[in-house]
């Protein structure tokens, strides 16, 4: 047993080692779990802005009239832009090109912003359409999840590092407050 601010011998696996007293004033507090809440914290933030940045991005593609359109054709995009890569390496994503019709009877063709491969649409498939009557060439194709999948992505992931980053904050904090009240009673 040691006196009050005397070095204390601890034993870790195995080794000895001297350790401070918690009322010792040289003794260094431990923050690393608020530096690790920060960058959790700070890593869902970001995503949350790039969620947002997502939404107002649709938001300005498309707009307040509705409509449904039809596949006419699917165009082939490479998924890779590497010049130096044999014809038979490349890969190709399904685009697909609907056509629709406005309100005031003017026909338009726009290729969806989403592509995949397999393809999500076939040719003659009936999908939404949202446009904005000024500008329906801008028109955007697909549903919610199609239209919103970069936001959604993003704030499914940032929701569990804002959540975590705040738990391990509190906690940290919590066991500083903690620490700080026994060095100061002296415990």
């Amino acid at each position: 047993m040691s006196g009050r601010g005397q070095p204390v011998q601890v034993i870790t696996g195995g080794a000895e080692r001297e350790a401070k007293p918690l009322n010792d004033p040289a003794a260094p507090e431990d923050k690393s779990g608020l530096w690790f809440a920060r960058i959790f914290i700070g890593i869902g933030v970001a995503l949350l802005a790039l969620a947002s940045v997502g939404v107002a991005r649709q938001a300005l593609q498309g707009g307040s009239e509705t409509t449904t359109g039809t596949v006419v054709r699917l165009l082939a995009a490479p998924t890779s832009f590497d010049p130096n890569l044999p014809e038979s390496r490349r890969r190709y994503a399904d685009c697909p090109v609907v056509r629709f019709t406005t309100r005031e009877g003017s026909e338009h063709e726009v290729q969806a912003a989403t592509c995949a491969s397999p393809p999500n649409y076939t040719v003659g498939e009936i999908v939404p359409v949202s446009y904005d009557p000024d500008q329906p060439e801008s028109a955007a194709v697909g549903g919610f999840f199609t239209r919103h999948m970069l936001a959604v992505v993003c704030a499914g992931f940032a929701v569990p590092f804002v959540l975590i980053g705040l738990f391990v904050r509190r906690s940290t904090r919590r066991a500083l407050a903690e620490a700080a009240e026994l060095s100061r009673r002296g415990s």
